[in-house]
């Protein structure tokens, strides 16, 4: 059993860190080369680089490192599961290896921060709720929120979505119980956090065409046009787009207290053609 409990880690490098440090209380001299090489890896660098959580650590090298740490079986497929859990891709297969993780860790409710992080990102209630503490009269309540909202939203929905905000401490409560902002910044992998942020373009895209047809024209405001540009214009062209979004953002959003509504405001700028392609021949 290793004096360190990997049944403690969401992450093999941060594991593995701890590890070569706790080797070094008792042997000073001991450096990642002098582990690298006895884990049979050629390359100390690559190694530096896992320990570094720059990149990934194969599962080859699970059974030597197990033994190098006096690992028990559990704790090897718990190491084994973590790696898997790191390279995965997508949500669905992130959740799998966390449901293992889960089953493997004796007594432990591990957090999985990226996890939490992914279902904040791509679900506009999330943003929308965070911005109704914003509201004169905010209430602390799932009913009065579920009547303020034009998303539809269930009780049980807003619950769990309250939770998870202050469980990523985004909101807070203040000393008489009220949610508050918190002003913290969320933090998550890039590549989870581009499929998030993916599916939360398409559920606010979704919102947009349910709401066209429900509020008042002189509530909402619809504009799309198609228009012919040069290929060495696009990146200024998104640029404009970023500075409007912050310069409306300056002009219109209302101090923390005084706002009377919450609008959703999207920009979409994307292709309609692209180059024809040469047929190889």
């Amino acid at each position: 059993m290793s004096s360190i409990s990997i049944f403690n880690y969401e992450d093999p490098s941060l594991f593995l860190r701890d590890s070569w440090n706790k080797k070094r209380v008792y042997n000073k001299n001991f450096s990642l080369r002098a582990w690298a090489r006895q884990l049979g890896m050629s390359s100390h660098g690559t190694f530096y680089h896992i320990v570094q959580g720059k990149r990934p650590l194969p599962k080859k090298y699970v059974k030597a490192i197990s033994n190098s740490l006096d690992l028990s079986p559990k704790e090897s497929m718990y190491l084994e599961t973590l790696i898997d859990f790191s390279k995965a891709k997508t949500i669905e297969h992130k959740s799998y290896y966390r449901e293992r993780l889960q089953d493997l860790a004796p007594g432990r409710k591990l957090n999985f921060y990226e996890i939490e992080t992914f279902h904040f990102l791509k679900d506009p209630l999330n943003g929308a709720i965070i911005e109704l503490t914003n509201l004169k009269g905010f209430k602390n309540d799932p009913l009065w929120i579920k009547d303020r909202l034009t998303i539809k939203a269930s009780l049980n929905d807003i619950q769990n979505t309250i939770k998870r905000l202050l469980d990523l401490d985004l909101l807070k409560l203040d000393n008489k119980g009220n949610l508050v902002q918190s002003n913290s910044l969320l933090h998550t992998k890039q590549d989870i956090k581009n499929e998030a942020l993916q599916e939360y373009h398409k559920n606010v895209l979704n919102l947009a065409a349910e709401q066209i047809s429900e509020q008042e024209v002189n509530k909402r405001e619809y504009n799309a046009t198609a228009m012919g540009i040069k290929v060495k214009d696009i990146p200024r062209a998104k640029e404009r787009v970023r500075e409007f979004l912050s310069d409306f953002i300056r002009e219109f959003e209302a101090n923390y207290g005084q706002a009377d509504e919450i609008f959703q405001l999207g920009i979409q700028y994307f292709g309609l053609t692209d180059k024809l392609k040469e047929k190889i021949q």
